[in-house]
């Protein structure tokens, strides 16, 4: 079953959705932090932080600050993957929820 499927759909998707996107980056600010990032060095800020109104279209989006490198990012609608800009403007780089901070790690040299 995926995440979608055991929503409760009389609440707003932004409702339901928002507490397990900051669960992952919760998640990844603990691996990057373990992976020797220092603490102070890492900022992910989620997107919309207010409730969109009803008609909009929306989408998550992330951005991760990590040693003073930038790096935006957009969620799949179902939750399951990162699509992270590329060094053209791009959103090609399609990486996994659990190897976002492996694929993090990369992109700022560690």
């Amino acid at each position: 079953m995926s995440f979608h499927d055991s929503l409760d759909e009389s609440k707003g998707r932004w409702l339901l959705e928002r507490p397990r996107v900051l669960e992952l980056c919760a998640d990844w600010t603990t691996a990057l932090s373990e992976a020797g990032v220092e603490p102070g060095q890492i900022s992910i800020e989620v997107n919309p932080e207010t409730e969109p109104a009803p008609e909009a279209l929306w989408n998550w989006w992330i951005s991760f600050s990590l040693n003073d490198c930038e790096i935006e990012s957009l969620v799949s609608w179902d939750l399951t993957s990162v699509l992270f800009e590329d060094g053209q403007g791009r959103f090609e780089d399609e990486i996994q929820m659990d190897a976002v901070p492996f694929y993090l790690l990369t992109r700022i040299g560690c």
